[in-house]
């Protein structure tokens, strides 16, 4: 499992983005007047999708270079960075402020003291006892 690899229990609803800024795959995205999309950068922004790996993978890339074409899951599984043990029972808040070495545009369980932003059409499709890889699904209109 790679951050931002989407899994096949459904079929996935992903739409074409341009990037902002560099975008790691897997981040939680958020889609901006001008059209661009990026990180979420600021307290209460529309959740929009998770950058997903790109067909054109090559093995070593982690992100989406600034001003590229990028693949937007709107719906479906994908693999997330989790910042916060995983209970499948928990909501999901998306990181919008960086606390130490937590970055936005990663998942976690609570709101880190109003650093992450609650993602109400979104849920953990499984658990994990650590911070690390999570399985996150996501229902966008």
């Amino acid at each position: 499992m790679m951050r931002g690899s989407i899994t096949t229990y459904c079929t996935p609803v992903i739409v074409t983005g341009l990037s902002d800024g560099a975008v790691p795959f897997g981040a939680g995205l958020v889609i901006l007047s001008s059209g661009k999309v990026q990180v979420p950068d600021q307290a209460g922004q529309q959740f929009d999708g998770v950058a997903a790996v790109p067909e054109w993978y090559r093995p070593g890339l982690t992100e989406y270079d600034a001003g590229y074409p990028l693949s937007l899951l709107r719906k479906g599984r994908v693999w997330v960075y989790a910042e916060t043990p995983v209970d499948p029972t928990k909501p999901v808040y998306l990181r919008h402020t960086a606390n130490g070495t937590k970055t936005p545009g990663d998942f976690r369980t609570d709101d880190d003291g109003a650093r992450a932003d609650l993602i109400p059409r979104a849920k953990w499709a499984g658990g994990a006892i650590m911070p690390g890889m999570a399985l996150l699904e996501i229902n966008l209109p």
